[in-house]
């Protein structure tokens, strides 16, 4: 099954639908910059344009999304071990420092709290309301999932002020990596945002493991508002390449069939 939406694949011609026999993860993002240094973005078109293309692919009555404002995690807590659950699925945080040591100590991935409005002193903030989750000095946060998942999206903010590379890794269930996707830096000032989304396009890149590896030794990026969907909450499936393929032959067939019965 692939997950794209109709519009997207018959808009086009049949040789268009023939390019779809190839896997290939569709992934929709959006960066805004912002001109003031430690000060919260108030209009993220770009993000926030992003995130509705996104969430337009999956089921609104079932899919839900991971704020960390009710989570039973203390502000200032480290993240490693908080287990929460998202559309349904079961997600386990944990995280790890470049070294591979367990990152329980200084300046470490962690659920923060500013006030409504505010932001940190290193730039990152909430996406809404007052918590999120700050990733700092080349931490790496992992998500595993109870089963499979076949989107995965979030906010971020502050990312690009240190030369800051993001870089996002999907696995499945036999720790195979899926796609690995680079988010980079842009130049811009700090207290940035953006959303970043991933949709599958085949059962093969269905995940249950997703890494975020930060970059930058001496700034953190912030996320929130993670959403996630599983092959049945992806709205609009269409057929393999071969249906589709069958579907227009027999389509042709049936003209060519009422072609010779008009001659007749």
């Amino acid at each position: 099954m692939k997950y794209r939406s109709f519009a997207a694949i018959f808009s086009g011609t049949a040789s268009m639908v023939l390019m779809s026999n190839a896997a290939n993860a569709v992934t929709l993002s959006g960066y805004d910059t912002n001109p003031v240094n430690d000060i919260r973005l108030l209009n993220p078109v770009n993000s926030q344009t992003a995130f509705g293309n996104f969430s337009a692919n999956l089921d609104s009555a079932t899919v839900t999304t991971e704020s960390f404002e009710t989570t039973a995690t203390p502000n200032g807590s480290f993240i490693d071990g908080l287990t929460t659950q998202i559309s349904g699925i079961t997600a386990n945080f944990s995280y790890k420092k470049d070294s591979g040591a367990s990152a329980n100590g200084g300046a470490s991935t962690q659920v923060q709290q500013t006030s409504i409005g505010g932001v940190l002193g290193n730039g990152a903030y909430p996406t809404d309301n007052v918590r999120f989750i700050s990733i700092n000095s080349s931490n790496n946060l992992s998500i595993n999932f109870s089963s499979s998942i076949a989107a995965f999206g979030y906010f971020g903010t502050d990312l690009g002020d240190s030369g800051n590379i993001l870089t996002m890794q999907f696995f499945n269930a036999n720790n195979t990596l899926v796609s690995s996707q680079v988010i980079g830096s842009t130049g811009s000032a700090n207290s940035s945002q953006f959303f970043f989304g991933f949709i599958a396009d085949s059962p093969s890149e269905e995940f249950n493991r997703v890494v975020f590896s930060n970059s930058a030794s001496n700034d953190a990026i912030g996320i929130d508002q993670i959403k996630i969907a599983t092959p049945t909450q992806v709205k609009t499936k269409i057929p393999e390449p071969a249906s589709v393929w069958g579907t227009l032959l027999c389509g042709g067939c049936l003209v060519a069939i009422k072609r010779r019965l008009k001659r007749v």
